[in-house]
């Protein structure tokens, strides 16, 4: 009995095989990253994948905003209460009688704030809806040469084409227009919910305020004992050391600029003659802490104001125009000598996050957007996959 032996593989056989790529040898098994279509595919899963979530970030920041912005905003006021919190550990006094003397004067100095400016304030309220009436008057008088020179204009096309005169109506004929005020602003339901609203997160800001200046240093013991690695413990603590003393600096510089800033208008005003003059210096100092919009509202606020006041059309220009010198000069000059290159951010990524933000959570998104903006900014100098956004961020 013959037996055919298994494939003696000569070495012309073989080479003739790999030469013309016989089907009966097996196909070489290729990765993902030699074959296009994968890779491809890969990239484009993953940034749906990173869409999905970002969109999810966005969808919890925004209906949990209730809950989240008493929490934001405690931790801003507690990065810049922090220098405090050191004088009094310098002192040797415990935490949680240092904390509670901070939040006690906090409210002190609010509450004397709105005891000394709720009844102007009050009664700039009560007249909104006459003051706008009021304006539209004035302006309508300042508008009425601006008219003349239009008929006239339109008189001498007319003359020009030859179309004749058409029937004019008389200003005297024309029939008053009836001015409807409004229901006052403080009878309103939905003021009155949105002051409750206010209050209820204002309380729980300041109760979550106390026990984190209480706590001191607890989150960051937490912090580097969950990590696992001991270069991630290295980093974690030197990003929250990092922000702690950006951000506060920040924003100890800011609070101290806006003071100055509303002092200075209240000074100005005053001199001007115009009336509640701390009321606007408050309202200035308040407002700046959003970039470009506070400055927006506090120059249009200002100006009705100036105009309802005096009669006097040079003398009512006066007040925007001192506001505007002031608010160029603290902008263009004493923030960044005060604040630094360092912290210096792109105008383009402050009012991106200023729409973000102010969307996200209206006026007080508005409030914490640069100093979240340069939180992110130093986790991005410290996470290598985010450096291109940090360094987009700076200027």
């Amino acid at each position: 009995m013959q037996c055919q032996p298994y494939r003696t593989g000569n070495s012309k056989g073989n080479l003739m095989n790999s030469q013309t790529n016989e089907p009966d040898k097996a196909p070489e098994v290729r990765s993902i990253a030699s074959r296009p279509d994968l890779a491809v595919k890969n990239r484009w899963l993953g940034v749906a994948i990173s869409g999905s979530f970002v969109l999810a970030i966005c969808y919890t920041l925004y209906f949990a905003r209730e809950l989240l912005l008493p929490i934001a905003l405690a931790m801003l006021f507690t990065l810049l209460l922090q220098p405090i919190m050191r004088g009094f550990k310098w002192l040797h006094l415990p935490a949680p009688v240092g904390a509670l003397i901070i939040v006690l004067g906090l409210l002190g100095g609010i509450g004397i704030g709105v005891y000394r400016l709720a009844a102007p304030a009050t009664t700039w309220l009560h007249k909104a809806p006459e003051s706008m009436h009021a304006l539209e008057q004035k302006f309508s008088k300042l508008a009425k040469p601006l008219q003349r020179v239009k008929k006239a204009t339109e008189k001498m096309q007319q003359a020009a084409s030859g179309a004749g005169s058409e029937t004019e109506v008389e200003p005297g004929s024309q029939k008053p227009r009836q001015v409807t005020i409004k229901k006052d602003l403080l009878g309103n339901s939905e003021l009155w919910s949105g002051t409750e609203n206010f209050v209820v997160s204002a309380v729980a800001t300041i109760i979550l305020l106390y026990f984190l200046l209480a706590a001191g240093d607890l989150f960051l013991r937490k912090t580097v004992r969950v990590v696992p690695r001991l270069r991630d413990k290295i980093m974690a603590v030197e990003v929250v050391q990092e922000i702690e003393s950006e951000v506060g600096r920040y924003l100890l510089a800011i609070s101290l600029i806006n003071f100055g800033l509303g002092c200075a208008i209240a000074i100005a005003m005053y001199l001007l003659g115009l009336p509640d003059a701390p009321l606007w210096g408050v309202m200035v100092m308040l407002l700046n802490f959003m970039p470009y919009v506070g400055a927006t509202i506090s120059i249009i606020v200002m100006s009705a104001v100036a105009l309802l006041t005096f009669d006097d059309v040079g003398h009512a220009l006066l007040v925007p125009a001192i506001f505007l010198a002031l608010s160029i000069a603290e902008g263009q000059f004493i923030t960044p000598m005060l604040i630094g290159r360092h912290l210096t951010m792109n105008p383009v990524a402050i009012f991106l996050a200023l729409l973000f933000w102010g969307w996200l959570w209206g006026p007080a998104g508005l409030l914490i957007a640069v100093p979240m903006l340069v939180a992110f900014r130093i986790i991005c100098a410290h996470v290598e996959s985010l450096a291109a956004f940090g360094e987009f961020l700076g200027r």
